[in-house]
Order: structure tokens, then sequence, then C-alpha cells
């Protein structure tokens, strides 16, 4: 996910969960002038509703990845 430093910007069409597989940080950017700084650690998930868009960027002197899971209803 994180090898070239973002994901670009995208809009989830489902509600997800992700999974990081690393410890570290990631820059949320949701296109109004700021960004907020998430801390990720391995194995723990976390929930987001559907809609959301943003470009998620690495905050890490590493490359990083995470699974995603969309809940298809």
């Amino acid at each position: 996910m994180c090898s070239d430093n973002n994901t670009g910007w995208h809009r989830h069409g489902y509600d997800y969960v992700v999974v990081p597989l690393f410890d570290g940080t990631l820059e949320i950017d949701t296109g109004d002038g700021q960004r907020t700084i998430a801390p990720m650690k391995n194995g723990v998930p976390y929930f987001r509703e559907l809609g959301v868009e943003h470009d998620v960027i690495n905050g890490n002197d590493f490359e990083c990845a995470f699974v995603e899971i969309e809940i298809l209803k």
C-alpha cells in the first residue's frame, strides 16, 4: 500500500475494516488543508463507514502495508 508514499485520492463505497501490518503512523488528508496523524499498531484493526474520501500518506521512513476488508451489504 504505502510503497509509493500515498494511496491517492479515493472514496470508500462500503463500510470497511483496516488491519495494519506495521507499527507506525499514517497521515490522513481529507482535503480540508489539514492532515490527521493516525497511529497504527500491527494487527489492531479499525473500522470506518462508507463515504470516506481521503488520501492516505505513509508517515514512516519505511514501507508499510495493511489489509483492507470491505463489508459488502
